[in-house]
């Protein structure tokens, strides 16, 4: 048994032996095998995975072909493998991987059409004339002019045909003598910029502008040399808001410019002559508007207050009375306060009054009454001229000699008077005190006109005393003067004061130190004739205000917009206008008469007699005091 066991056991370990010394034969490969390649189209170049089975690890034992051409091999795994694009016509082709002597089955794989970049190299020829066609010479443009568009620096050109290797264009019209030649396509600007030069047939010259100031509507003659007739020109007017063009006839050597309806402001003159470089003013010209006026005779919209009444009434329109409008002073809420003068019965001026006017309405009110304006009934409180502070209170000067101003509390229109506690001395020993309007700033503060003693004077907000002194001088006719003040107004950002004196017949702007300079009129009194007809009254010459007859000035408006000084003209009965000239210069600018003259002789003719004071409406209407009435004269509709 025991000897049995054994050769059995002999028997395992000899199989075991042999079985162990026996060589294994290795496994086939497998074919390779393509499921995607990402992307499935492109250009040469680009990097692919090849997705699929039966690839290799090692990039060395693969090989990729994309028809007939190899791709690099970047990386690689048995399910994955990235190559580089190789280089083939635009179209499909198979891609085939092989391992060893196993190769899949192709996988296609679409080349893209190349898009060359379009370029722009030189112009041909580089410098024409305007009109002339010329060629944008590049690459790689196509054959469809769909999308591009050409400018001369901000000016597009005309496009008339477009080929592989060129643009042909229409040279068009610009300002200067050069310009950046601009190729796009789209949106996308095409590289590179061409610089090209035009060419001129003639060479013009511009001479001086014939004048500084000039009304919408007008026309004026500038010499051009080398001009002629029939020359297709075009006039523009170059401001600070931008350009506009402007009516314009050439001739032999002068081009006549119509100047635009509502111009405003300073230009300058540019003009454009085809085949010509642009020409341009020296200098600039101020252009300005004014609209037709009209005074207003009817109940309905004009006067306020029975022309020549001379009684206090209150009422409605023609049926409301003053003894004599003088001041007007235009509320906050748009309503005014009109004061009235005169009527002196046993030394007591029974006309002096303040009321109310709604220019709505047409209805008139008593605010202060001759007895709230009379004391003892021996001394009579004579309020002038007045004005309203940006707080709402009503301020009036009072031509009682002494040092007081009248005041109504916009709080319950109350009146009361209030007395200067330290009175400054005198300039002129030889005249009295003699206030004859007030102005508020922005901070309440008032600024009183003394006439006869050629200053202002300033109250703080709220106080009585007199804080600040401002003698206004000017120099007249060669010589500094002390200006007797007849009326003043702010002007621009309250920086400036404007003052009209009385017996200077000028209107004089002022610094905040009483340094001024005249800014219109000559010293000359406007009169008239024994017949009524007027000798001396004049607007005076465009550009020159210091030429025009200028009388005392009892109401002014400054339009802070555009400079203009609307302002009441007594001695001349009319309602006038200073308009600035070139940089905003009064005396370059122009004095013009909205309505009235001296020798109009009656209120039905539209007489302006016995002016005070001036208000402006946001609307553009102005009110002005007459007489015993109170007056419109507002812009005719256009």
């Amino acid at each position: 048994m025991i000897k049995k066991f054994s050769l059995l056991a002999l028997s395992f370990a000899m199989a075991l032996f042999v079985g162990c010394n026996k060589q294994e034969e290795p496994l086939p490969q497998p074919e390779p095998q393509i499921t995607a390649i990402s992307p499935a189209s492109g250009l040469a170049g680009i990097a692919a995975t090849i997705s699929g089975k039966n690839f290799s690890d090692a990039k060395e034992n693969v090989t990729v072909l994309f028809g007939e051409a190899q791709a690099v091999v970047t990386s690689a795994s048995a399910t994955s493998l990235v190559v580089i694009v190789p280089e083939n016509e635009p179209g499909q082709v198979m891609v085939t991987v092989a391992v060893g002597d196993k190769k899949s089955a192709g996988f296609a794989f679409t080349y893209d059409v190349p898009v060359y970049p379009a370029t722009l190299t030189s112009l041909n020829p580089a410098s024409a004339q305007a009109g002339a066609e010329i060629t944008l010479v590049g690459e790689h443009f196509g054959t469809d002019k769909t999308g591009y568009t050409v400018f001369f620096d901000e000016v597009e050109a005309e496009i008339k045909s477009v080929s592989e290797t060129a643009i042909v264009v229409v040279v068009p019209d610009t300002e200067d003598a050069q310009a950046n030649v601009i190729l796009k396509k789209g949106d996308e600007m095409i590289p590179t910029v061409q610089q090209f030069t035009y060419e001129f047939a003639k060479t013009l010259t511009m001479g001086a502008i014939g004048g500084v100031i000039y009304e919408a509507g007008a026309d004026f003659v500038v010499p051009v040399e080398n001009l002629a007739e029939g020359d297709e020109a075009t006039a523009v007017l170059v401001g600070k808001d931008g350009e506009v063009t402007a009516e314009c006839l050439a001739e032999n050597g002068t081009l006549t410019v119509f100047v635009p309806a509502k111009l405003k402001g300073d230009y300058k003159l540019k003009v454009f002559v085809k085949g010509c470089l642009p020409i341009e003013s020296a200098t600039e010209f101020a252009g300005y508007y004014l609209p037709q006026y009209e005074l207003n005779l009817t109940d309905e919209k004009g006067d306020i207050g029975a022309y020549g009444a001379q009684s206090n009434v209150d009422g409605v329109g023609s049926a409301a009375k003053f003894q004599t409008a003088n001041g007007i002073a235009l509320s906050p809420d748009g309503k005014f306060y009109v004061t009235t003068i005169g009527g002196s019965v046993s030394g007591n001026n029974i006309g002096h009054s303040i009321r109310g006017v709604n220019p709505t309405t047409k209805e008139v009110t008593t605010v202060v009454s001759v007895d709230d304006l009379t004391v003892g009934k021996t001394k009579d409180i004579y309020p002038y001229h007045g004005t309203f502070a940006p707080n709402g209170d009503y301020y009036v000067v009072c031509k009682n000699g002494a040092f007081q101003i009248g005041k109504v509390s916009a709080a319950d229109k109350t009146w009361s008077l209030i007395t200067c506690t330290n009175t400054p001395a005198k300039y002129n020993e030889s005249k009295g005190i003699n206030f004859m309007n007030v102005i508020a700033d922005a901070s309440n503060n008032l600024y009183v006109a003394d006439r006869d003693q050629s200053r202002i004077l300033k109250i703080n907000a709220g106080s009585t005393d007199i804080t600040a002194t401002i003698q206004v001088k000017a120099t007249i006719a060669g010589a500094e003067n002390n200006i007797q003040i007849n009326h003043i107004a702010w002007g621009k950002n309250q920086q400036e004061i404007i003052v009209a004196g009385s017996d200077d017949l000028v209107l004089v702007l002022s610094d905040m130190n009483g340094n001024g300079r005249v800014i219109a009129g000559n010293g000359v009194k406007p009169q008239n004739k024994d017949d009524g007809t007027n000798y001396n009254f004049t607007d005076g010459e465009p550009g020159n205000t210091l030429s025009a007859t200028i009388g005392q000035v009892t109401g002014i408006v400054y339009d802070e917009t555009d400079g203009y000084i609307y302002f009441n003209d007594v001695n001349s009965c009319a309602f006038r206008v200073l308009v600035p000239g070139v940089g905003g210069d009064y005396t370059k600018g122009v004095v013009k008469t909205l309505w009235g003259h001296p020798s109009i002789a009656s209120a039905k003719e539209g007489a302006l007699k016995s002016l005070g004071g001036l208000v402006r409406l946001p609307d553009g209407t102005f009110y002005l005091t007459s007489n015993s009435a109170v007056r419109s004269v507002a812009p005719k509709a256009e």
